[in-house]
C-alpha cells in the first residue's frame, strides 16, 4: 500500500541521512530477502515476468503502469509508463535511485537461482534475461 511505501521511503531516507554507508548493507539485506524467497527453474521470460509482478507491487490492480516493449522465450523488456514509487520518495525527501537500487537487489536475489538476470536502465526500462 501507499502508506507502507511512504514509511519505507522515510525510514530508508532517514537512515541514509544519518550515514550514507548504510546503503550497501541495506542492498545486501534486500538481496538476501529476495534469495530467501527465490524461485527456481523458470522456463520462459513470460513466466519470469509473472513472478516479478507477483512480488513487486507497481500500482493498483487494473492500473496500467508498464508496457512490454520486447519479448521472446529468453528475455522480456518493459518500460515504466507511470512511476508509482516517485511520490513516496519525493515526500520523504529521498533519492528515487535508492529505491531502484534496493529493488534491483531484491529482485536479483529472488531470481538468483532461476537462470534469469534482472536489469534496470535509467529507472524506466526493465528486463529479465535468460543468463
Amino acid at each position: 500500500t501507499k502508506t507502507a511505501e511512504n514509511r519505507f521511503a522515510f525510514a530508508v531516507t532517514e537512515l541514509l541521512k544519518m550515514n550514507g554507508a548504510f546503503l550497501e548493507p541495506l542492498a545486501n539485506s534486500c538481496f538476501q530477502a529476495g534469495k530467501d524467497m527465490q524461485v527456481h527453474a523458470v522456463k520462459t521470460a513470460a513466466e519470469a515476468f509473472e513472478i516479478y509482478n507477483s512480488f513487486v507491487l507497481d500500482g493498483m490492480i487494473g492500473e496500467t503502469t508498464k508496457e512490454i516493449t520486447a519479448q521472446d522465450d529468453a528475455h522480456i523488456t518493459w518500460k515504466k509508463l507511470v512511476d508509482t514509487h516517485a511520490p513516496s520518495w519525493k515526500k520523504a525527501g529521498g533519492n528515487l535511485d535508492v529505491y531502484y537500487k534496493l529493488q534491483q537487489s531484491f529482485v536479483s536475489g529472488l531470481f538468483a537461482e532461476s537462470g534469469y538476470a534482472y536489469n534496470i536502465e535509467d529507472n524506466s526500462v526493465f528486463s529479465l534475461v535468460k543468463a
